[in-house]
């Protein structure tokens, strides 16, 4: 519960601050909070790829979401995060080249804001996922 409250103090401050800032209201696009592996038995895009040793997995750095190779074959320069081109699936690239997309929708899947929400404080991103599109299972 200790950590709870602090976590709630904390995002309570960092609001606090973003609102002196005059960034209060503003969806700040951000890195997304990663799915993690094991809770991605299959492509969450497709539904078609079942992941194994042979169909690796891989994160879209737009959405987060866990993508087979065919669903995740773009990389495109995801503002605030880097400068250089990210593997992102197909859905968010296609956000990411047509700006006048405020929301995509695919069947089965949840949307896809151009806007990503900042992911919660304490959620870290897998370091050791490269960018260079050779993800390795967890």
């Amino acid at each position: 519960m200790e950590k709870q409250e602090s976590m709630t103090h904390m995002n309570r401050c960092i609001e606090e601050e973003r609102r002196k800032a005059g960034m209060a209201g503003n969806v700040l696009e951000s890195a997304p909070a990663w799915v993690p592996d094991a809770e991605a038995e299959e492509c969450m895009r497709c539904h078609k790829t079942h992941f194994s040793t042979i169909q690796r997995r891989h994160h879209c750095r737009k959405c987060g979401y866990v993508v087979c190779n065919s669903c995740s074959s773009n990389k495109a320069i995801i503002q605030h995060q880097s400068a250089k081109p990210l593997r992102v699936c197909d859905v968010c690239y296609d956000v990411v080249t047509n700006p006048s997309t405020t929301s995509v929708t695919s069947s089965n899947t949840k949307s896809v804001a151009l806007f990503s929400m900042p992911r919660q404080i304490g959620a870290i991103a897998d370091s050791s996922d490269s960018d260079d599109g050779n993800d390795t299972n967890q």
